[in-house]
C-alpha cells in the first residue's frame, strides 16, 4: 500500500492560518490585492456569506483577466470562479493527488463535513511526504 493511501490531508494540511478567501462579489482589483499578500497561495476559494465552498480562483486567471481586459473594474470573482473542487480532512493523500492531477491545481481548499473552508494542502506537503516515505522504505529494504 502506498505510504499516500495511509496518510490523510489532516496529517500534512499547511495554514494553520485560514487561506486568503474572496466573496463571489469580490472585485478583481480587490482580489489581485489580497492575493499579492497571500505569499505563496495560488489558490483562492470563493466562499458563501457562512464560510461555505462556492468556487475557486486560480493566480493564473486573475492574471489573465488582468492581461486581456483593459477596463477591469467591473469584473467579480463569480465572474472568474470555476466550479467547487476540494478536499476533507479525512480523505487520503493519494487520492487528494490524483484530484489535484486530474484538475491541474497545486493545491486544494480543505473543507468541513459542511463545506466551510478551514486550510489548504499543497502539492509541496504530499510531495514530502512521499519522498520521506520512499526514503523510509529504502532504509528498510538495505
Amino acid at each position: 500500500m502506498s505510504v499516500l493511501q495511509t496518510l490523510r490531508v489532516a496529517d500534512v494540511a499547511s495554514s494553520p492560518t485560514t487561506p486568503v478567501c474572496f466573496s463571489p462579489g469580490t472585485p478583481l482589483t480587490q482580489m489581485v490585492q489580497r492575493a499579492s499578500n497571500a505569499g505563496v497561495q495560488e489558490l483562492f476559494p470563493v466562499v458563501s456569506s457562512e464560510g461555505r465552498l462556492v468556487g475557486l480562483v486560480t493566480s493564473a486567471t486573475m492574471r489573465v483577466a488582468i492581461a486581456e481586459r483593459g477596463d477591469s473594474s467591473w469584473v467579480l470573482a463569480a465572474d472568474l470562479m470555476q466550479g467547487p473542487i476540494s478536499v476533507q480532512p479525512s480523505d487520503d493523500l493519494r487520492a487528494t493527488g490524483e484530484r489535484m492531477l486530474s484538475n491541474g491545481l497545486r493545491e486544494l481548499p480543505i473543507v468541513s463535513k459542511d463545506g466551510v473552508v478551514i486550510g489548504m494542502v499543497t502539492e509541496s506537503a504530499l510531495a514530502g511526504v512521499y519522498l520521506k516515505g520512499a526514503a523510509r522504505a529504502e532504509g528498510e529494504a538495505t
